[in-house]
């Protein structure tokens, strides 16, 4: 079966939040902040919490240093009805704002 690779980015604008470097929740910095870039399954699986760097409107899809994706939980869900064993979701806390991420 072929296997197919798809790279979303992020429309960068004004007026919307900038999400910084992914700690666990307790504040420190992931050891390995780009496993959540290379395609492979992340071997930190405990919650993760993004600082806001910039204030700003929230997005569906964004990326947070070091390009880690980080999506609402509506588009979450879709991703995981359309590529149910293809996607690996970990939850994430972003400061100060409601989720679910």
């Amino acid at each position: 079966m072929a296997t197919n690779y798809f790279t979303l980015s992020e429309d960068v604008a004004e007026g919307f939040w900038c999400l910084g470097h992914p700690l666990d929740l307790q504040g420190r910095e992931l050891d390995d902040p780009w496993q959540f870039t290379g395609g492979e399954p992340a071997h930190f699986k405990d919650p993760i919490r993004l600082p806001l760097d910039l204030e700003g409107e929230s997005r569906d899809y964004s990326h947070a240093a070091f390009g880690t994706p980080v999506v609402n939980a509506k588009l979450a869900a879709l991703f995981q009805e359309l590529a149910p064993t293809e996607v690996e979701l970990i939850p994430v806390e972003v400061d100060s704002r409601a989720g679910p991420y």
